[in-house]
């Protein structure tokens, strides 16, 4: 395999995701992912706001390891069925919900910070399917949030992603977008603190 490309996630979350974007337009990607939480927004001429919060969805994994004394495998699987408005009996929710609080809330305040208007955002990545996150962020954000999706869908085209594009020489960018997010998550032990590149 040689190497085709390198490219920023924020930049290739926003290729796969954002089909359009007017001139008045600001739209946000929350990427909930296994390392780290990450917020980018885009209007008409590019990325115009990042911002990269430590821990992710391992994170939480361990929380929840060690608030409920269990194994990590036992806790990752917890973590996936539980939903943040249950009240499930072993605790998992509220930890679930005071971590994934304090983790939007950031995020929040730096949509505030930024001062661009955002007409949607996004959400993305492995943990932007726990239970309840996405009604979660709607409350604290304000407004109305979309799930995003990454991969091409023929048969599900209500996802805006690259396959809502008619034009085919797009599949090389899909391509550098898919492997660059991979190589990131295979080598993030690799990376630095705060640096959000491949």
């Amino acid at each position: 395999m040689n190497l085709a490309a390198l490219e920023m996630e924020s930049l290739a979350l926003g290729r796969a995701l954002i089909h359009k974007c007017a001139h008045d337009e600001s739209i946000g990607i929350i990427d909930f992912g296994y390392r780290q939480a990450s917020l980018s927004i885009f209007d008409y001429s590019g990325l115009r706001h990042s911002l990269s919060i430590e821990g992710g969805g391992h994170a939480l994994t361990a929380l929840l390891s060690r608030h409920l004394e269990l194994s990590f495998a036992k806790a990752e699987k917890l973590k996936v069925r539980t939903v943040l408005s249950a009240k499930d009996g072993s605790g998992a929710s509220v930890v679930m919900n005071e971590y994934l609080t304090a983790t939007v809330q950031s995020i929040h305040e730096s949509i505030l910070a930024c001062r661009l208007p955002l007409k949607k955002i996004f959400i993305t990545g492995g943990g932007a399917h726990i239970g309840g996150l996405k009604e979660l962020t709607e409350h604290i954000i304000g407004f109305t949030v979309l799930h995003g999706t990454l991969w091409i869908q023929p048969t599900k085209r209500k996802n805006i992603s690259l396959a809502d594009h008619a034009s085919l020489d797009l599949e090389e960018d899909l391509f550098a977008g898919a492997m660059g997010l991979a190589i990131r998550g295979h080598s993030r032990y690799a990376i630095r603190k705060g640096v959000n590149f491949v």
